[in-house]
């Protein structure tokens, strides 16, 4: 068995565009021939760049993308070309631990080229008003650690998360951080299913 690779995807918002079926109501997406490139035999250079057929996202701005459903769809198609990767409860990271040692590159690429094939939309810069949403979502998370018995910090005010969103360490706050490298794997994802990042 492999080490534990790890693909972290941040959820930011709702997958459904004005006028469009929410993530759930969606149909299916239409599969394409997979690409004749010798599967898991292939040497890592033959793995074309994009592979499709999984859904496309080009319709959507960055922020409505649930990137969850995201997720699904890179397993649906790595697991097709071979590769044994799973979803991270609650669905927003990829892990490669059942991926053997020796396939870690080849599962890469092909994750790599899975995504690709989604065509995903360029980031963009979150508003104030999204992240005082994500601050008030953050807050509930806390709560619902402690719940779980965790210990937190203290959350830093709302106008310094805001401020400094994604550069200082008041705007990079995440309750999940007091557990980091402190609680047993399967803890952690026990705490993700009952206290699920967004």
């Amino acid at each position: 068995m492999g080490p534990l690779v790890v693909t972290l995807v941040l959820v930011t918002g709702a997958c459904a565009a004005p006028g469009s079926d929410t993530a759930d109501d969606a149909p299916p997406p239409v599969r394409t021939e997979s690409p004749d490139f010798g599967g898991t035999n292939a040497p890592v250079d033959e793995i074309p760049d994009r592979i499709t057929g999984y859904g496309d996202f080009s319709a959507f701005r960055y922020h409505e993308v649930d990137w969850i459903q995201v997720v699904r769809a890179i397993v649906e198609c790595a697991r097709d070309q071979g590769m044994p990767v799973e979803p991270i409860p609650p669905g927003d990271g990829i892990s490669f631990d059942a991926v053997p040692l020796e396939q870690n590159e080849l599962a890469t690429k092909i994750v790599d080229a899975c995504e690709a094939g989604l065509n995903l939309p360029t980031y963009e810069e979150p508003t104030r008003d999204q992240i005082a949403r994500r601050y008030e979502d953050l807050l509930r998370l806390k709560a619902c650690l402690e719940r779980e018995g965790y210990e937190i910090s203290d959350a830093p005010t709302l106008d310094s998360f805001v401020d400094g969103y994604g550069s200082t360490r008041d705007g990079s706050w995440n309750p999940y951080d007091d557990l980091l490298f402190t609680v047993p794997y399967r803890e952690w994802l026990r705490l993700n299913v009952a206290c699920p990042q967004q």
